[in-house]
């Protein structure tokens, strides 16, 4: 029995220490594709934030949410700056849904056994099209939606030519690649940043 404990008090601080390690280096990944949007010469990105400077995930407390506690994916997105408002403080955004918005939008899926998703994975694309959006909405809104059902919205962006929820419809176009597959900045530059800018200039 005292094996068994030991083991098991192991195998508890190891699952803790890889999950944590995974959060950090994606927290990471996100930072350097900051740095490379923020500093690209051709567009003034900025990145969203819906509440502040930090991740949109579906979470919950609940004990009948169990499969919620932990987190199992997140997004961020970014935008050139003509298209937001900062808030006063400048802890926030705000970007209203408008013709000719375009969204560079970043989700990480790190487990979904729903979906049949057991390796990490993370999609780069860009939203554009917006048709006829209500401008006293914003897109900071907007996003948790998305990441909530991202698996029908993944599918109609890319399946029935766009998204559609009450007067909103859009398009996008996405990347898809294997997280353990971008391990250094020269990945990140040549599978996400590189063929995520040539997204963002052929659509509008």
């Amino acid at each position: 029995m005292e094996e068994k404990r030991i083991n098991l008090v192991e195998q508890n601080k190891r699952a803790f220490n890889f999950i944590e390690e995974l959060y950090v280096e994606s927290s990471f990944l996100i930072k350097e594709i900051k740095y490379y949007l923020l500093n690209n010469k051709d567009y003034k990105f900025v990145i969203g934030k819906p509440r502040g400077y930090q991740i949109t995930a579906p979470s919950s407390l609940g004990l009948n949410s169990v499969e919620l506690w932990s987190l199992k994916g997140f997004s961020n997105f970014f935008v050139e700056e003509k298209f937001v408002k900062k808030g006063k403080d400048k802890a926030t955004t705000t970007t209203a849904l408008k013709k000719g918005l375009k969204v560079i939008y970043i989700k990480i899926i790190f487990y979904d056994k729903d979906n049949n998703i057991e390796e990490p994975i993370i999609y780069s694309g860009v939203l554009y099209g917006f048709e006829e959006p209500d401008k006293s909405k914003k897109f900071e809104n907007f996003i948790a939606r998305i990441d909530k059902n991202w698996n029908k919205y993944i599918k109609d962006i890319q399946e029935n030519d766009g998204y559609k929820y009450q007067n909103i419809n859009e398009k996008g176009k996405f990347i898809k690649n294997k997280l353990f597959d971008i391990n250094n900045s020269e990945e990140i530059n040549d599978k996400i940043i590189k063929p995520l800018l040539e997204l963002y200039k052929k659509n509008k």
